[in-house]
């Protein structure tokens, strides 16, 4: 077993054998919407990892490409809100992120069905927010400095240039993460590097069809990074719960030793 998989699965048994108490305390935490956005996402990169792991016996390098960039963009996201809500000691990302990016998500979902709508019916303009207004006659009384300023908020969790300003150049240095955030880069450059294979490129093609001796090992490396981004999105669920210093303290202190071997390098 490799040491990423042997990292992986020790994070995740821990994890999992203890996920009724962790669901439990994000409810009741300092923090519950940030909480269960990184919850979640981890629960949604461990369906990706699954799907992963079964193309890669079938030795489908595209399909893997793919995948791979969708994992990445999920970590990135969920790095940001951790740094985020850990730095600033308060639920405000989680916020942002479920009700704000939420409704800028729909807003943007019901222009574009608009604009399709205009081009099947030749309407030469049907996306602005009146057009949607009269669609939706609940939304009457938005208007578009709230829309603008929904979308400002929003785009914090879809611009990756954003995330990478946050954590590279806004989050305080000299801390427990500054090895993890540089880190962050390499993730950074295999976003970049598979953005051919998202939106079906010339280059991602001629990758594919050429024939790279280390396809395999590439394919290896993409399921690697995806139990990575898995496993550092659970120990930062824990982290936060730890932090607390609440009644779980001790709880959550020996719960995580086995991963952050406190007793030689805490972060306490």
């Amino acid at each position: 077993m490799s040491y990423i998989n042997e990292q992986y699965q020790l994070v995740d048994s821990i994890f999992q054998n203890n996920s009724d108490r962790i669901i439990k305390d994000i409810l009741n935490s300092s923090y519950p919407l940030s909480n269960k956005a990184l919850f979640n996402l981890q629960i949604k990169i461990k369906s990706l990892l699954r799907a992963m792991e079964a193309i890669a016996e079938e030795s489908n390098y595209y399909s893997i490409c793919c995948m791979s960039r969708v994992v990445i963009e999920h970590f990135l996201v969920s790095h940001y809100i951790f740094l985020r809500t850990f730095s600033e000691k308060s639920d405000d990302c989680g916020e942002e992120y479920y009700n704000v990016y939420r409704n800028s998500e729909i807003l943007k979902r019901w222009n574009y069905n608009l604009k399709v709508e205009g081009i099947k019916k030749n309407i030469k303009v049907n996306g602005t927010l009146d057009e949607f207004k009269k669609k939706f006659p609940q939304y009457k009384d938005l208007t578009q400095q709230e829309v603008d300023n929904i979308h400002r908020i929003g785009n914090q969790f879809s611009d990756v240039k954003t995330i990478f300003n946050y954590i590279i150049n806004r989050f305080p240095k000299g801390g427990v993460f500054d090895k993890t955030n540089e880190e962050f880069i390499d993730f950074l450059q295999q976003y970049n590097t598979l953005s051919s294979y998202i939106h079906g490129g010339p280059t991602a093609e001629m990758e594919t069809t050429n024939n790279l001796t280390d396809k395999q090992s590439k394919i290896a490396q993409s399921v690697d990074l995806s139990k990575i981004a898995c496993k550092s999105i659970q120990n930062n669920v824990l982290i936060l719960l730890l932090y607390e210093k609440n009644q779980n303290f001790e709880f959550y202190k020996e719960l995580i030793a086995p991963i952050l071997n406190l007793g030689e390098n805490s972060i306490i």
